[in-house]
């Protein structure tokens, strides 16, 4: 067992101008030294599919790759959708046998293996799949799936059919964000609440787990709160009875930036301070898989040696559904340590 606080976890990053779209706020993760030495989540595909609650991947990376939480197939075959509610480290040109969970009650049959076309449990689940995670029932999934659905006003108890229903909903939305320079991650939030907190070991991980974290796992849940009505944050917004002149726009601009700051601040202000419990799980080479609760969090980490974690995500551990409102806010290395200095500070 290890304790830790968020600021030690965020240890060699920064968070950048927060991107707003209708209730949901990323604030960006960034840094200038990311770790390369991890493989692509693209270069895992499904190798074999023996069981309803077990799946084996093939890491066809040189180097070790994380498998992350919520990892998840939806496909339109005629087979099981499944998910992994655990994130797990894969070694390098080998095959890993997790745990899974089904996501289609009514559906049977086995994926081909080669299967490569992934995406990530909505957030509102994760807590759900880590409370099952290595249970080997392949079925501990479904009365989660079927409140979460109901919630969201969708008919059945499939998870394939809440993203057929939003498909537009969830494209329109993920389309008003974007990564930004030296981005890795990002502090997710709804209204003035945190919603989870992730982070991916560099830019290239980032870029491929943008979309899925961005529309398939936090945006899915965005949009239930709005179609239950949950109001937006309140908002800076320009007085343009009080615009005249050019210097008087790029002043208020200038305003809204500095209250954005302002409010990633006092968010930082409260996770930063959260101590952690984090226990070992998985050990590979210089990798070691953690899980971790908070008084207010609960997720999962690598850490990379003794010191830097290049994963993270975390979601309020005591989430309630979406028609509720959640917490709100007003060197051991050697000389050569990249992740030396650099605190999670603004």
């Amino acid at each position: 067992m290890m304790n830790s606080d968020f600021k030690t976890l965020l240890k060699g990053y920064k968070p950048g101008t927060p991107q707003r779209c209708g209730i949901m706020s990323l604030i960006p993760i960034l840094t200038d030294k990311p770790y390369q030495e991890v493989g692509a989540v693209g270069e895992i595909s499904l190798y074999k599919d023996p069981a309803y609650q077990t799946m084996e991947f093939k890491n066809d990376s040189s180097k070790i790759t994380i498998i992350p939480h919520g990892f998840m197939f939806l496909t339109a075959e005629h087979a099981q959708d499944r998910v992994v509610p655990s994130a797990h480290l894969a070694k390098a040109g080998a095959i890993t046998r997790v745990d899974v969970d089904c996501l289609q009650p009514s559906q049977g049959g086995h994926l081909q293996p080669g299967l490569k076309e992934w995406r990530l449990l909505p957030s509102a689940l994760k807590l759900a799949a880590w409370s099952h995670a290595g249970d080997n029932q392949y079925d501990s999934l479904w009365n989660d799936m079927r409140a979460y659905l109901s919630n969201a006003g969708v008919s059945g108890g499939e998870l394939i059919m809440f993203y057929k229903h939003f498909q537009k909903d969830l494209d329109e939305f993920v389309a008003q964000f974007e990564p930004v320079k030296n981005q890795v991650g990002a502090i997710i939030m709804f209204g003035n609440e945190v919603a989870g907190i992730e982070v991916t070991p560099n830019y290239e991980i980032w870029k491929e787990m943008w979309k899925p974290l961005v529309r398939d796992s936090y945006g899915a849940d965005a949009l239930v709160l709005v179609k239950k009505g949950y109001t937006q944050a309140n908002r800076a917004l320009i007085n343009v009875d009080q615009i005249r002149t050019f210097e008087d726009l790029e002043g208020a601009v200038a305003d809204i930036l500095e209250n954005n700051v302002a409010f990633a601040r006092s968010v930082m202000d409260s996770v930063l301070a959260e101590t952690v419990m984090a226990e070992q799980k998985e050990i590979l080479d210089d990798l070691t898989l953690y899980d971790f609760t908070s008084a207010n969090y609960k997720g999962q980490g690598v850490m990379h040696g003794p010191e830097h974690f290049i994963y993270l995500t975390a979601v309020p551990s005591n989430a309630p559904d979406s028609n509720q409102s959640r917490r709100q806010f007003s060197s051991i290395w050697n000389d050569q340590n990249p992740y030396s200095g650099n605190e999670f500070t603004l």
